[in-house]
């Protein structure tokens, strides 16, 4: 009698461990994220739980090949039979060690417009506010001298496919346990931009996610923004509270940035979440950002982003920022000379189409510049960036160029009346590269080398430096 159930253990296991069992649950992954996955090998025990080894998830790519989204070394699913006898999908504890994220931007393209599916019977707007307690007299006036900050999840509008007809998301199951991850190592970055680049290292934690309110954290380490940005660590606080997973830091420091930070995702269909972050008006340069960063000082800058969305189909994520700066000062090391602007500001709207930069603009009493433009998911863009400057500053600026190659001129004319000049630039992104119109006949030359000619071309011994 107990050599039987040993023998079916062990079968068991033979058949998890082939192709067949593996291919099994493949094709579950596949449905729950709807992208292929590969599995290594599953076993499974009674008295340890199942275990998952290297686990592959898959994007497709255009053409028709795979790419790897996640590499996981190991997930440990350790089930509570108590609660599963009762009917309750109960784990005890979900594991995921070792996992390893390399995306590149441009390769996601397939994914996001393939993922063009409707969630359904979510909720039309979910506010997610932090637990209710007791406050105390000092809490309250504090409460009434600053608005209570929440976060809102959106139903985002479908989208159609091809036929016009809308696809279902599969809803989440209602898992009950607590997920613990470690070593996780995660890199997303860009080919046509290799600047632009967010990594983290070595990310561990607990988060509960059964109970009515219990608490976790998030521990990143080797956290950067930028290719060449500084690295720190950061320990987020994370809670479980009436079916929502929140993060709330109100003063939060990070690369040189006080800043504060609100998110919350709900375990509903298609996992919808919300992001904001605010950054309240404060001093900052760049060399916090980044090790080779400009020498830009900004006197007063302020920011409020949001992102929300569905976590199993990022097509349908959508957001904004909006900036603000007062008194920005950019000089040049090389002849100390400086461009100074009184106010400025952006305005942004992302969504799975691409990133639209409705309104950018720097003004100053002796130059301006105002711009717009756009950058498609599919990887082109294009912008167009009005220079506005009083004649002895166009001069300069006109020098300057031609002093970096002869052959291109910035070619600045009369705005409306004599005191100001300007010139519409156009910037160009596709496969081609990043270009400018400051060619010959407005014709294209590589921004790259225009910004690295004209750097080298500032010497004061060679262009007269701007007063």
């Amino acid at each position: 009698m107990v050599i039987l159930p040993l023998i079916g253990l062990a079968l068991g296991n033979f058949i998890l461990a082939t192709p067949l069992g593996t291919g099994f649950f493949e094709k579950q992954l596949e449905k729950r994220l709807s992208v292929p996955s590969e599995i290594g090998r599953i076993s499974w025990t009674p008295w340890s739980g199942g275990r998952v080894h290297d686990l592959k998830i898959n994007a497709p790519t255009e053409d028709g090949e795979e790419i790897s989204l996640a590499l996981v070394d190991q997930v440990i699913i350790d089930p509570s039979w108590l609660s599963m006898l009762k009917g309750k999908k109960r784990f005890d504890r979900v594991e995921v060690r070792g996992v390893t994220i390399d995306l590149e931007l441009e390769s996601l393209k397939p994914l996001l417009k393939s993922h063009t599916s409707e969630v359904k019977d979510a909720p039309e707007v979910v506010d997610v506010k932090r637990p209710e307690k007791t406050a105390s007299k000092k809490e309250e006036t504090q409460a009434k001298e600053k608005p209570k900050r929440e976060i809102v999840i959106v139903k985002p509008q479908g989208e159609q496919g091809e036929q016009g007809e809308k696809s279902v998301v599969v809803p989440v199951e209602n898992f009950q346990g607590i997920l613990v991850m470690s070593s996780v190592n995660c890199r997303i970055h860009s080919k046509l931009a290799p600047q632009l680049e967010f990594s983290f290292s070595d990310l561990s934690g607990d988060i509960p996610l059964w109970g009515e309110a219990r608490s976790g954290e998030l521990d990143f380490q080797g956290l950067r923004v930028g290719a060449d940005g500084s690295m720190e660590s950061l320990t987020l606080p994370v809670k479980w509270s009436n079916g929502y997973l929140q993060i709330s830091e109100p003063e939060l420091h990070l690369l040189g940035l006080h800043l504060s930070l609100d998110a919350a995702m709900s375990f509903a269909s298609g996992l919808p979440f919300g992001v904001k972050m605010d950054v309240p008006a404060q001093r900052i340069n760049f060399t916090s950002l980044r090790k080779d960063a400009p020498p830009v000082d900004i006197a007063s800058f302020s920011s409020q982003n949001v992102l929300q969305g569905y976590f199993l189909h990022p097509s349908l994520s959508r957001g904004s920022s909006k900036t603000q700066i007062k008194k920005c000062v950019v000089k040049d090391p090389s002849d100390g000379s400086r461009l100074v602007f009184e106010r400025g500001g952006s305005s942004l709207t992302f969504s799975s189409a691409g990133v639209f930069a409705n309104d950018f603009r720097l003004i100053g009493e002796e130059e301006a510049f105002l711009g717009n433009g756009f950058l498609r998911a599919s990887g082109v863009g294009a912008a167009t960036l009005r220079v506005i400057a009083n004649p002895q500053r166009a001069e300069t600026f006109k020098k300057r160029i031609t002093q970096a190659n002869p052959a291109w001129s910035l070619g600045l004319s009369p705005l409306v009346t004599v005191d100001r000049w300007h010139r519409d630039l156009r910037f160009d992104l596709s496969s081609q590269g990043f270009t400018v119109d400051l060619g010959k006949g407005k014709s294209d030359v590589p921004l790259r080398e225009v910004v690295s000619r004209v750097r080298q071309g500032y010497g004061s011994n060679r262009v007269n430096p701007v007063p």
